[in-house]
């Protein structure tokens, strides 16, 4: 695992948020074949996990901000994904750690710490039951990733 240089992303937005959608970018990074669309509007971090990468994006929305997560694969598909926000809720991402070969931390919402556990495999998990408050994602029930709030 290791996180990718700034100056090595770039990103281009797509679409622009309006009161129904949020805004997408398209995200390139410097010498890899990742050329991916998704949802956000500025990347906080990108970190490479071998063939695979996980992004960071905001929806630079200052007073209700979310953070996406995104798992890319070698092919540009988002294998997993899932955002972090509360309504009314100012979010600012930060302290982004690589704890080990696949776990990261993070802050966000107060400087609330996270930890994101990515796996080699999918995992079951039960919807809505197996995330921390804060945390959405579409209807799956297995994941590559977990994310859990540290007390």
């Amino acid at each position: 695992m290791n996180i990718i240089e700034s100056s090595q992303i770039s990103s281009a937005l797509t679409r622009e948020a309006t009161e129904t959608e949020s805004p997408n970018i398209q995200v390139s990074i410097a010498q890899a074949a990742l050329d991916v669309n998704i949802e956000g509007a500025c990347v906080e971090a990108c970190i490479q996990l071998q063939d695979e990468y996980l992004i960071f994006t905001t929806n630079d929305c200052p007073f209700e901000e979310t953070l996406n997560i995104y798992l890319i694969d070698a092919e540009n598909n988002v294998v997993d994904s899932a955002s972090i926000y509360w309504m009314y809720s100012t979010g600012m991402f930060s302290d982004l750690t690589i704890k080990n070969a696949n776990t990261i931390g993070f802050t966000f919402f107060k400087d609330t710490p996270w930890t994101l556990e990515v796996f080699e495999k999918p995992q079951m998990m039960v919807p809505y039951i197996s995330e921390p408050k804060g945390v959405f994602r579409k209807m799956k029930l297995k994941r590559r990733f977990r994310i859990s709030e540290k007390q």
